[in-house]
């Protein structure tokens, strides 16, 4: 139970200093009068979201008569449960909506946020193992998808500053390769095409095709018209 929290925190510690490194002294935040407290407190803010979102949509998916007792759906390390899928997508939807109402930017947040936490992803699947000690093709796909994406993400922000992308793009393109490495996980698992109509795999698929028409709106379409 003690590992379960310890590893979280420590997800959420590579994602907090990741949001750091990004974040500080950048123009645009400094020019809007965004400082790294009030980062750090949408940071917190989110997290929680993302942590609720994950235990309800668990709960959602595999319905049990345990978790109709309150204290069974909150104290989730003795009681086991979170999606993946659902604390990502939960704290991205929270995320977008409570900095666009704040009149915040929101895409270089998002982009922000999505870099951190591609950054904390390896580390939670490093936590699982340990706490398993064992992987199966599926977890071992997944975490060298995600520790390759995180690579190249982190050598483009290195090295291409002045890549032409708009805000936001980042964080649509996190959002469209999640959905893509848990679904092909997900169909390695189970070798068949049947995995698609289960709950969070139709989760995914619609994370995936909305934001890859996001995407599309905002980085080909413009382009495609200026020709």
């Amino acid at each position: 139970m003690e590992f379960i929290v310890l590893s979280l925190f420590f997800c959420f510690f590579v994602f907090l200093f990741s949001l750091f490194l990004l974040s500080r002294d950048d123009f645009i935040f400094l020019k809007k009068e965004i400082s790294l407290e009030k980062i750090f407190n949408l940071a917190l803010i989110s997290g929680i979201v993302a942590l609720f979102s994950a235990r309800f949509i668990f709960v959602l998916l595999n319905p049990s008569s345990l978790f109709i007792n309150p204290l069974a759906f909150i104290l989730f390390p003795y009681f086991p449960g979170l999606s993946l899928a659902g604390g990502i997508l939960g704290g991205f939807i929270f995320l977008a909506i409570y900095t666009y109402r704040k009149k915040m930017p929101v895409g270089r947040i998002l982009d922000f946020f999505s870099v951190s936490t591609l950054c904390a992803i390896p580390f939670g699947y490093l936590g699982y193992f340990i706490l398993t000690q064992s992987f199966n093709k599926q977890e071992i796909l997944e975490v060298a998808l995600f520790g390759i994406f995180s690579i190249v993400v982190l050598f483009l922000i290195q090295s291409g500053k002045n890549l032409k992308i708009k805000e936001g793009t980042l964080g649509l393109s996190f959002l469209i390769v999640f959905s893509f490495i848990l679904l092909l996980g997900r169909g390695v698992a189970m070798s068949k095409l049947s995995f698609l109509i289960l709950p969070e795999s139709l989760i995914l698929l619609c994370s995936f095709v909305v934001s890859l028409l996001f995407l599309l709106r905002q980085e080909i379409f413009p382009r495609i018209l200026k020709k």
